[in-house]
């Protein structure tokens, strides 16, 4: 909690900002349902292949966010 409230200080984020920060990962989670379906249709490999890039491309830039708005579409990207 200690780290949200920093970054939340540091990037000038008001309360409602931090708590849809916070929010993401779990409105993310509604997405789990499609996975059993994609797989079958592209194959486990190319969905694993396709979730691993898509949290490694996010999580790279998310150590750099010096702004909020990056800061929220780098967490979306790393967390799908």
């Amino acid at each position: 909690m200690a780290g949200l409230i920093q970054a939340a200080f540091n990037l000038g984020m008001n309360g409602a900002v931090a708590g849809l920060l916070t929010s993401v990962p779990a409105l993310l989670r509604l997405l789990d349902i499609a996975a059993p379906r994609l797989a079958v249709r592209f194959g486990p490999v190319a969905i694993v292949v396709a979730g691993l890039t898509a949290v490694s491309a996010g999580r790279a830039p998310r150590t750099l966010a010096g702004s909020t708005p990056l800061l929220l579409a780098t967490t979306v990207l790393a967390r799908a």
